[in-house]
């Protein structure tokens, strides 16, 4: 879970895409699905605040980058299952889905893979509309300036999710609820 300096530069590198550096597939794939121990993110019954669950959204911010790597080498078979290992390990009931969850529930594949793709787009736009026009309704709400920042976030990895897809629909939502809560 770390980043290697080098003197070298990654022949695919496109400094619009936001991802920086190389992931080395092989060496990443034997750390997160093998080595790594993910004790206790599937028990609804441990409770995590918002700085423990900066630690799983760091894991899935990993998978994620590493399902890309496999989907830009062709090899969808490896990023679905590192994608629903990711969901495996981490799901929704017990540790919600965050900004990297569109990126791991990636579409590669058949339609029950993006049925689960649409429905994390769908639990994140559903729960960041609904949240966004709480804190609205509040006379306080600058007090939730944080809260409200990682749902527009959350938003902003739906709509990049959706438009890579190809799914007009969501993505036109998502920029919709996110005009419509943080206007230019």
């Amino acid at each position: 879970m770390a980043y290697r300096l080098l003197p070298l530069k990654d022949p695919n590198y496109d400094p619009r895409s936001g991802e920086e550096g190389f992931v080395e597939k092989d060496i990443t794939y034997k750390h997160l699905l093998k080595d790594f121990q993910y004790r206790g993110l599937q028990n609804p019954h441990i409770f995590y605040d918002e700085n423990h669950l900066r630690f799983p959204a760091n894991y899935r911010d990993k998978f994620a980058r590493l399902a890309s790597a496999y989907l830009s080498a062709g090899n969808v078979a490896k990023a679905k299952e590192v994608a629903d290992k990711c969901l495996e390990l981490m799901p929704d009931n017990t540790i919600p889905y965050d900004y990297y969850s569109p990126q791991a529930g990636a579409r590669p594949g058949s339609r029950r893979r993006e049925k689960k793709a649409d429905d994390i787009l769908d639990t994140m736009t559903r729960r960041s509309e609904q949240m966004l026009a709480y804190y609205a309704a509040k006379p306080d709400a600058s007090l939730f300036e944080d809260d409200q920042r990682g749902y527009l976030l959350g938003l902003q990895s739906v709509y990049r999710a959706a438009e890579l897809s190809g799914d007009k629909a969501r993505s036109e939502k998502a920029v919709g609820l996110m005009n419509q809560y943080y206007p230019r």
